[in-house]
C-alpha cells in the first residue's frame, strides 16, 4: 500500500508541475515590441553610490562597472560568445547597461510579477509588462475573478538565474534569462477548498524570461515580452 500511495503522489505532484508551467505560459506567451514604470525592477539609472545602493530599492543597471563582466560564466557570459558580443553591442549603444545589475533586477522583476499575477495585482503587473502580454495577464486575473477562485504562489527558492540570450535589432534589444526556481502555488474555489496545485509542495520550474528594450530611446525601462518552457 505504501509504494501505491507513492505512486499516486508523483503524478499528484507531475500534474502539479504542469499546471503551474502551462498557466504561466498562458498570460506570457506572446512577443511584441511595444512597451508604466518599473521602478522597483529593471531600471537604467545613474550610477549609484555606496549609499544609495544600501538605502535605495530602486535597482539600477550604472553602466561604470562593467569591467570584467564579459567572462562572468555564472551569469551565463561565455567570453567571445555570440551571447557576449551581443552584450557589448548593447552596452556600446547604452553606456550604463551592466549584466550583473540587470540580472539583479530581473530577479526582483520575476518574483513581483508571478506574485501580483497569483494577487491579481494589476497596479504592479502594469509597468513590468508589454501591453499585449499585460492584457493577457488581466484577462487572466478577471477570469479567477468571475469564478470567484483565488490563487496562491510563493517563491520558495531561486537555484540559478542566468543569461541565456541576447539581441540587438537597429536600437530594440532583448535579453532572455533562464530561470530555474522552486514554486509553491494553489488555486482555491470560493470555499477555500483546492482546485490546482498543492499549498505546500514546492516545485521544480525552469523557464525563459525575454525582456525587451529600446535602447535608443530615453525610455530606461525594460519589460516582459515572453516566456517559454527551458530544456
Amino acid at each position: 500500500m505504501g509504494q501505491g500511495f507513492q505512486f499516486i503522489d508523483i503524478i499528484f505532484f507531475a500534474l502539479i508541475a504542469g499546471f503551474i508551467l502551462l498557466r504561466l505560459r498562458s498570460v506570457l506567451g506572446t512577443r511584441s515590441g511595444n512597451e508604466k514604470r518599473p521602478e522597483d525592477a529593471i531600471r537604467r539609472q545613474k550610477t549609484p553610490s555606496p549609499d544609495e545602493r544600501r538605502d535605495d530599492n530602486v535597482v539600477r543597471l550604472p553602466g561604470s562597472e562593467t569591467e570584467g563582466w564579459a567572462s562572468d560564466e555564472s551569469m551565463g557570459i561565455v567570453p567571445d560568445s555570440p551571447l557576449a558580443q551581443s552584450l557589448t553591442e548593447i552596452q556600446l549603444i547604452d553606456r550604463s547597461f551592466n549584466p550583473q545589475y540587470f540580472l539583479t533586477g530581473a530577479r526582483q522583476a520575476y518574483e513581483m510579477i508571478i506574485s501580483a499575477f497569483a494577487k491579481g495585482d494589476r497596479e504592479t503587473l502594469r509597468p513590468l509588462l508589454n501591453d499585449d502580454v499585460f492584457a493577457q495577464f488581466d484577462a487572466a486575473i478577471s477570469e479567477r475573478e468571475t469564478q470567484n477562485q483565488s490563487m496562491e504562489t510563493e517563491l520558495v527558492r531561486m537555484a540559478d538565474v542566468r543569461m541565456a540570450d541576447a539581441t540587438l535589432n537597429d536600437t530594440m534589444a532583448e535579453i532572455t534569462v533562464k530561470f530555474s526556481v522552486e514554486l509553491i502555488s494553489a488555486v482555491r474555489n470560493a470555499d477555500g477548498a483546492i482546485l490546482q496545485g498543492h499549498p505546500t509542495v514546492p516545485q521544480e520550474v525552469s523557464e525563459l524570461w525575454t525582456f525587451a528594450r529600446d535602447i535608443g530611446s530615453k525610455d530606461p525601462n525594460w519589460l516582459l515580452i515572453a516566456t517559454t518552457p527551458a530544456e
